[in-house]
């Protein structure tokens, strides 16, 4: 693998009494969809495959992307039970088992595990990954399998 995408999941909806992993989106995380795959069109990154916590926060963010970036017809979201995680480290064995031959990664995961893999594999440091009027984008360039990630490049688009 050559880049990995790592993408927080859009603004979620507290309104409704649900189990955290049935949590469904806002209104405001379909239009942070909208705004941030826009962004994600204009870099023209091709994808090989895509993943997503099961989470139905995670997994509708990224149909709503590839619907978004007119890619719901060429690659599927693979939900994966091991992404469901919320410290990273699940996450991060899932990625170095990922087969080399797959150019471009995108991950569709949670708040937590995305500012600890952040922090984990970059020199400069994030509290957490805000979405209370943004939401977060972040690109990292990695070497194989072995997560050798350095120089890591991080990217951030954010939308108010």
């Amino acid at each position: 693998m050559k880049r990995l995408i790592l993408i927080r999941h859009a603004k979620s909806s507290w309104k409704y009494n649900v189990s955290d992993i049935d949590r469904p989106l806002s209104n405001r995380g379909y239009n942070e969809i909208f705004i941030m795959s826009e962004i994600l069109r204009n870099r023209k990154i091709k994808f090989d495959i895509c993943f997503s916590s099961p989470a139905k926060r995670a997994s509708d963010t990224g149909n709503s992307f590839l619907k978004n970036l007119d890619l719901n017809e060429e690659l599927k979201l693979n939900t994966k039970s091991v992404l469901y995680d919320f410290e990273g480290t699940n996450t991060k064995n899932f990625i170095k088992k990922i087969n080399d031959d797959f150019n471009s990664v995108l991950i569709f995961s949670h708040n937590n595990t995305c500012t600890n893999l952040l922090n984990h594999f970059s020199v400069s440091k994030i509290e957490r990954l805000v979405i209370s009027e943004m939401s977060f984008l972040s690109i990292l360039t990695a070497m194989a399998s072995s997560l050798n990630l350095f120089p890591l490049q991080i990217g951030q688009a954010c939308s108010d």
